[in-house]
């Protein structure tokens, strides 16, 4: 895996069984599962796979409403606004207001950027996800015997985060797959840079998982 060795340990072993299901491995702690391991017909490995899944946009403000209003596709959109209370250990807890925008969160402040540039923040783990817990699911199902089905039925419907996974069936076969919903940009945004945020670079669609 990506994470370095460390005393004490992040991970835990674990071993898991009900009916004719039996899994065994390491989690890491204060996270219920096998994250690494095998169950009686198929064995997996985890580790980053270092892939894109993020862009950073910068909002182009409404000149007519700066503070409370920016232009997308030609229109005037107003920030939605949300309040986030962030508890403390001995301490008082923090309350953050977030601004949201068609992209995600405005972060200028967290990346201490000037308070002239509106940044917006779109990644995939922090969009609205309903596949990717239903997908790990699937792991707890017996009849999931192939490489194949493992990788199509457990991570195939993962969105985020990417993940890069080796996986080998006690058939003999071996596959590999990459986690997350990596998509396509709209041309002339290669995703090295912020890129402007008024509609020209909107994302285009879901590279396909094959």
């Amino acid at each position: 895996p990506h994470l370095t060795i460390n005393l004490p340990s992040v991970w835990y072993y674990a071993h898991m069984g009900w009916g004719n299901f039996d899994t065994a491995g390491v989690g890491m702690l204060g996270i219920p599962g096998v994250h690494i391991g095998k169950t009686s017909h198929v064995s997996w490995g985890i580790t980053m796979s270092l892939t894109d899944l993020g862009d950073l946009f910068v909002l182009v403000p409404d000149s007519n409403n700066e503070d409370t209003h920016y232009m997308h596709n030609g229109q005037s959109v107003a920030y939605e606004y949300r309040q986030e209370t962030i508890d403390v250990r001995w301490k008082s807890s923090y309350d953050l207001q977030v601004r949201e925008s068609v992209y995600g969160p405005v972060a200028t402040a967290a990346l201490n950027l000037p308070k002239e540039l509106h940044i917006a923040v779109w990644a995939q783990p922090l969009r609205e996800d309903r596949t990717s817990v239903s997908s790990i699911v699937n792991f707890m199902d017996d009849n999931i015997t192939t490489v194949t089905e493992f990788r199509d039925k457990v991570f195939g419907n993962m969105r985020s985060p990417g993940f890069s996974i080796p996986l080998a069936d006690v058939h003999g076969n071996i596959g590999y797959c990459i986690t997350g919903a990596h998509v396509v940009r709209s041309k002339g945004h290669t995703g090295a840079f912020p890129t402007l945020g008024n509609g020209s670079f909107d994302r285009l669609d879901d590279i396909p998982y094959k």
